[in-house]
């Protein structure tokens, strides 16, 4: 539909699409800037010869008036062309049909071609034009005592105002509008009474005559009107611009001439011009809902010289915004509805709360009667001409329109229930953001209503953007980049039309790239770093670029040719490394995958051992060892690629047919020394005295396990203390009964001994005395093959400040971009350093370190054979990015957010994961590892992501027990580590605390309650989690499924994900949707599962009034079918994220394990 189109169904009140406006044509600019228009203003050409000027340089109008102004104002004359009305028979009137006058709008109407609306100004009228020729004071002598000459003078005017009419609608005009200033501030100029006899005829006559060349009328004029507001009308006209409102009142102008004439207005500009953005916005919506209908009846316009008034920019584009942002809400706004009875239906519903006002149509009463069955008021309650719905029910009503009328009007009303709300409170997840123009993804925007936040495609949020050529929006919240510039985003929730909400995007673009430097395999950090003459190491590339006195615009970008990178020590990145957002720091690979940044060390010299004293006798003559550095303990091998099973006890992953500790951990012994003194059962030690590498895979319950050093063994006593600083034993010095159908609890199995190195594929380490020993499984290319161990725990650190420095250095704007990532270890247990937290069983490395960082990207990259995490970003990380990678073979999970412990240090938010594929968890083995986990951190989107073979749940969501943070018996329920120590399972703040009152603390004793915990302190809530999809999720941990939340924060959304598992036999506590102990306030929306165990579980039912929602409306959404069958629409969600990511992103990398 063009600008003329939405204009006139504007003025004819045919429903418009939206508000027109009016801000760039017919006014000077602010700073050059545009705000859009469906309008251009067209002016007669000046008359031939003429240039406005006397010989004094004062600006002289045709007429001969002579004008003072100040700056850009139109000013007022100073010297009168008229003296008396005798005057203008003696002097003609300026020649304003000379064809020469119209050349200029009719090129325009040319070139228009009908898009936009033409609106010609009429350069007189038949008012304000005679009091610029006498002046006002002769103005008023004349029309008081001259009534007839005046009235001919006026005749006159006003026929050559037809006669310019005509001209225009020949050239292609639209619309015409006349100045007419009839008002002073408080009151008419000159009586009603006078103004109808004079002006009204005159008036009928030229509007008329307006019509008739199919133009709508338009008249501006300042002032108070509202005595002859409504003759004005009468007389034709379609349209009134009024700069100034407040002087007659909103709601006045409203109940008077809302639905009889259309409105074109700016904010009053007496009232408003100091207004702030919100002022503003409020402002417009309260215009729009006052003046407009739902079928239209109100235009924006900006005042023509905003300088004269001190109009800033801001101003300008908050009115933009305000008013667009009015348009939007229109239609869902509570406006209250004039009903003419005499058109009206029989019967009239409305819903409870409602107002209309009743009225005869075209017709003036003074005394309305109203009669009513509902005589209590129950149903409707009437005063003068309004009916309020005051409740449900139906009732009947007769109005007669006053005392002498013999007409009456009877019609029934039906009210019905309004739909129930509770009152909440609304945000958006950004309120300001800012977008590089080729991101590699829309930006989702969620509506959070108290503590829920709602799914993108619920329909529950209508968005819009009020600058689509800047950023647009879809149906679901998506914003996308166009160009760039600035836009505001404005979201309304269905149940609060009333509250809209608004985010600033600004889109921004850089400029090529300023700098390239390039890295090779076969390069010497002696080189100038140039693509000829490229670096060895990225090290150098780094401290290069620390070098430069400023970034180029556009950044720097490190090129990593083809090949690999080995690193024994982590590559650490400071915020001395940063690039910004005009210039980000970039490091690439020239072809995605091929550069491959390895902690992987070879072995080669591998000889057969022969015997070999512990050795077990089925290994003997077939194992093969070789040198390493002495010391070095590592916990992988891999061969040509493939992770190696390290020797142990029990040669199965079925853990629930290992042996348990329960009932044999010997209490007495243990220290906060020495660990956790067990006792095995009899002949597993025999011959493991004095090792200092064995360990042993234990499950103190049974959703995760740890992987404890064991020392001090003891074969006699059958006893060894293990030792781990992973706090994961649910009782200290002691283990669980299962209460859930096994033996007990504590299943273990032991690793790295020469006594279990008893299958081909297994292999064991013994640093002190730097022998690597293992069985091939092809002994014919062991020569061959490729034979590697990880060195370091990580391969790159990202390291900001922390809480401590207050964060001020932070890594900002560093990417990295189709990098392989290859072999990691994973810190032994009992060398985790102190005051780390460490959460669960999931050891808290990764081969890709975030810590202090701000827009920070990992993008298309692989991660692979790592001894931990794929990725872990920690403490301070805002708008970081980890988009499109492949994260296989992980010793833990894949992509972990660990924020601060439970206190008011909430840093860690706003970061996005979207289309990486996850396979092949819990290699290490850490079991409880997830695709994607979660604590202490809040408002992150994880979508369009594939995940195949979660050990545990697939994505979790997680933070601390409401009764551990209890300052006066912190961490009383927390799981202790092998040495008694609890506090780094949370690492909870205590010092936030301290200067709450006792009342703060509103739970049992002196802890926060769930729901306090949940919205203020977890800071692990409003994340969501939607379009994700999970195959294979459970396979080894119980008590566990693909969905997982526990002792969450508020608001968190787990929305539109797919989800298969195929798992047999008997399984404990295995759920599709697992709202576990005190997560509380999650929607769960249209989760579709295939699987075997196809229940869910919610314990938000014990937490009163932070209940979790299960879909949307009345029923349960989220839908399920027993393997292979499948639930309704399972097929079709599943190729919608997959059509997504391959849009985006080109499509998943491969899962391990597909």
């Amino acid at each position: 539909m063009t600008s003329k189109e939405i204009v006139k169904r504007a003025i004819h009140f045919e429903n418009p699409p939206r508000i027109p406006y009016n801000y760039d044509s017919n006014r000077t600019p602010v700073t050059g800037k545009n705000y859009g228009d469906d309008f251009i203003w067209c002016f007669l050409d000046p008359a031939p010869g003429f240039n406005g000027k006397n010989a004094d340089g004062d600006r002289v109008d045709e007429w001969g008036n002579v004008w003072k102004s100040m700056g850009e104002t139109f000013g007022e004359p100073i010297c009168f062309a008229y003296k008396g009305l005798k005057t203008y028979a003696h002097k003609p009137l300026p020649d304003f049909l000379n064809p020469l006058r119209y050349q200029s709008m009719r090129q325009t109407a040319e070139e228009n071609n009908g898009e936009k609306y033409l609106l010609g100004m009429l350069p007189h009228g038949i008012f304000q034009v005679m009091i610029e020729l006498f002046g006002f004071e002769d103005f008023m002598l004349q029309i008081a005592g001259n009534t007839d000459e005046f009235q001919a003078f006026a005749s006159k005017l006003c026929g050559d105002c037809i006669a310019i009419i005509r001209k225009m609608a020949e050239c292609g005009m639209d619309g015409v509008i006349l100045i007419e200033d009839m008002g002073l501030q408080d009151r008419m100029m000159i009586s009603p009474q006078m103004w109808r006899d004079i002006y009204v005829p005159l008036y009928t006559r030229m509007f008329a005559a307006a019509h008739e060349c199919g133009l709508e009328v338009f008249s501006h004029t300042c002032g108070y009107i509202l005595d002859i507001l409504d003759l004005y009308v009468q007389c034709g006209l379609d349209v009134i611009q009024l700069d100034q409102q407040d002087n007659m009142g909103l709601e006045t102008l409203s109940e008077r001439f809302r639905g009889k004439v259309c409105f074109f207005c700016p904010l009053d500009i007496q009232t408003t011009v100091n207004f702030s953005r919100k002022e503003i916005f409020d402002r417009c919506g309260q215009m729009v809902r006052l003046l407009s209908t739902e079928k239209g009846g109100f235009m924006a316009k900006t005042y023509p010289q905003p300088d004269a008034l001190h109009i800033t920019h801001e101003y300008m584009q908050n009115l933009a915004d305000g008013f667009a942002m009015a348009s939007f809400c229109r239609c869902t706004a509570p406006i209250p509805e004039d009903v003419s009875v005499q058109f009206a239906p029989q019967k009239l519903v409305l819903k409870v709360g409602e107002t209309v006002r009743i009225r005869p149509a075209d017709t003036v009463y003074q005394d309305i009667v109203w009669k009513t069955d509902d005589v209590n008021g129950d149903v409707i309650e009437i005063e003068d001409s309004f009916l309020k719905a005051a409740g449900a029910g139906k009732a009947n009503a007769v109005i007669i329109p006053d005392a002498h009328s013999k007409a009456a009007y009877a019609f029934s009303v039906e009210v019905l229930e309004q739909k129930k709300r509770q009152e909440f409170q609304l945000a958006l997840n950004y309120e300001e953001v800012r977008l590089d123009l080729h991101s590699l993804y829309d930006l989702p925007l969620y509506v959070r209503a108290g503590y829920y936040t709602e799914p993108s495609d619920s329909g529950i949020i209508s968005w819009k953007s009020l600058h689509p050529s800047v950023a647009a929006v879809d149906d679901c919240g998506r914003v996308r980049p166009v160009s760039a510039g600035e836009a505001t985003i404005a979201a309304v929730h269905e149940d609060f039309p009333e509250n809209p909400l608004f985010c600033k995007v600004t889109v921004y673009e850089n400029c090529g790239c300023g700098k390239f430097y390039y890295v090779s395999p076969s390069g010497s950090d002696h080189n100038p770093g140039t693509e000829r003459e490229p670096f060895r190491t990225v090290q150098k590339a780094r401290d290069t670029i620390r070098t430069l006195n400023s970034l180029p615009d556009g950044g720097v970008t490190v090129i990593l040719e083809d090949g690999e990178y080995p690193q024994d020590e982590p590559i650490l990145f400071t915020p001395q490394d940063s690039g910004t957002e005009k210039a980000p720091i970039v490091y690439r690979a020239r072809r995605s995958g091929k550069a491959v940044i390895t902690g992987g060390k070879a072995i080669t010299g591998w000889k057969k051992a022969g015997h070999v004293e512990g050795l077990a006798p089925a290994a003997q003559g077939k194992v093969y060892a070789a040198d390493v550095e002495k010391g070095w303990r590592f916990h992988d091998l891999y061969v040509n690629g493939e992770r190696q099973q390290n020797s142990r006890c029990h040669n199965t992953d079925a853990w629930r047919s290992w042996p348990a500790f329960y009932g044999r951990v010997q209490t007495e012994r243990c220290s906060a020394e020495k660990g956790l003194c067990v006792e095995f059962e009899e002949g597993e030690l025999d011959g493991l005295e004095g090792s200092t590498d064995a360990e042993i895979i234990l499950l103190p319950t049974q959703y995760w396990n740890i992987i404890a050093e064991l020392r001090d063994i003891d074969s006699a006593g059958k006893t060894a203390f293990l030792r781990s600083k992973i706090p994961a034993f649910v009782r200290k010095y002691d283990f669980n009964r299962d209460a859930m159908g096994g033996t007990g609890e504590g299943w273990y199995n032991i690793l790295n001994t020469l006594k279990y190195l008893d299958e081909p594929g297994e292999w064991c380490i013994d640093s002190k005395a730097g022998k690597v020993y293992y069985w091939p499984k092809n002994e014919g290319t062991i020569h061959q093959d490729k034979i590697v161990a990880p060195k370091p725990y990580e391969l790159i650190r990202l390291q900001g400040d922390g809480v401590e420095n207050g964060f001020q250095r932070l890594v900002e704007y560093l990417t990295f971009d189709g990098i392989a990532f290859q072999y990691t270890d994973r810190i032994s247990e009992d060398q985790i350093p102190e005051g780390r937290l460490v959460r669960n069983a999931e050891n808290p490395d990764a081969a890709v370190y975030f810590d202090g960082t701000a827009h920070c990207r990992l993008i298309n990259s692989s991660i692979s054979h790592s001894g931990s995490f794929a990725v872990t970003v920690s403490h301070y990380a805002q708008h970081n990015e980890i988009l499109h990678n492949q994260l296989k073979d992980l010793g833990s999970g894949g992509v972990q957010f660990l924020g601060y412990g439970v206190g008011t240090v909430d840093v860690n938010h706003h970061n996005i994961v979207q289309y990486n594929s996850v396979g092949g968890m819990g290699r290490a083995p850490y079991q409880h590892a997830p695709g994607f986990g979660i604590f202490g951190s809040g408002e992150n989107t994880i979508a369009y992501n594939h995940i195949v073979g979660a050990p545990y749940a697939g994505i979790s969501i997680v933070g601390t027990y409401f009764k551990d943070v209890d300052p006066a018996n912190p961490n009383q329920f927390a799981c202790p580590d092998a040495y008694g120590n609890s506090a780094h399972q949370y690492n909870i703040r205590f010092e936030d605390f301290a200067d709450l009152p006792d009342d703060a603390f509103d739970g049992d004793g002196c802890c926060f309650s769930v729901g306090t915990l949940a919205e203020k302190y977890q800071h692990s809530g409003n994340n969501v989690i939607e379009y994700n999809i999970l195959d294979d999720y459970s396979q080894s941990m119980d008590d566990g499924g693909g969905l997982y939340s526990w002792c969450a924060g508020m608001g968190n959304t787990f929305a539109y994900n797919v989800l298969k598992e195929q798992l047999q036999g008997a399984r404990t506590w295995i759920f599709r949707l697992y709202m576990d102990d005190n997560a509380v306030g999650a929607t769960l929306e249209k989760n579709l599962c295939t699987g075997c165990f196809s229940e869910t579980i919610d314990k938000s039912q014990l937490h009163p009034p932070f209940f979790n929602r299960w879909g949307l409306g009345e029923k349960d959404s989220n839908m399920t079918a027993a393997y292979p069958e499948k639930p309704g629409g399972y097929d079709e969600l599943r190729r919608k994220i997959l059509d997504v990511v391959g849009r985006f992103a080109g499509g998943f990398f491969s899962c391990e394990g597909e």
